[in-house]
């Protein structure tokens, strides 16, 4: 991975706590990196309502502390939330690159 690549800062969060239900009360920041993005797909529909939905891939430096098996994880970037669609992937095991699918809805309430 070229350090040049990596112009995005991006802060991951993951939940600190639950309630009844495994509803997600509180939220912790994990941290702050720098990271390289490219949007996968953009989606818009038309009718009635409109609802903007955009999927992008961050690939970041490999961190134990960010090598998580779950995908319950917010990741904010230039004043956006993205939800973690797929967990972090170590690629192809070397330890030295994740790579973390998000998706943004232009809908949806703000978690943080």
């Amino acid at each position: 991975m070229l350090r040049g690549l990596l112009r995005h800062s991006v802060d991951i969060f993951k939940p600190s706590s639950y309630d009844i239900g495994n509803e997600v009360v509180g939220w912790e920041k994990i941290g702050s990196v720098k990271a390289s993005v490219s949007v996968k797909d953009s989606l818009e529909t038309s009718g009635h309502d409109q609802v903007g939905v955009e999927i992008i891939e961050i690939t970041l430096p490999y961190s134990k502390k960010l090598d998580l098996p779950t995908s319950d994880l917010i990741i904010t970037m230039r004043g956006h939330e993205y939800l973690v669609i797929a967990p972090p992937h170590n690629v192809r095991y070397m330890d030295k690159e994740l790579k973390i699918l998000a998706q943004r809805n232009e809908q949806s309430p703000r978690i943080l």
